[in-house]
């Protein structure tokens, strides 16, 4: 984990699903980022984090 006084930056988990959800579907968030995505590509990309970071530690 990175901290700072104003952030905490921790690893991906599948427990973050939630957040990751809000993120891709709150449309002022993606606004300049292509609009809302699907429940589904989203599924494929979480995994795929999940996967990435896995493989960085």
């Amino acid at each position: 984990m990175i901290q700072t006084t104003r952030c905490d930056l921790s690893t991906l988990q599948s427990a973050d699903w939630d957040l990751v959800v809000k993120l891709y579907t709150d449309a002022e968030v993606r606004r300049f980022l292509g609009g809302i995505v699907d429940l589904e590509t989203i599924r494929l990309r979480f995994q795929r984090m999940l996967e990435l970071d896995a493989e960085h530690w």
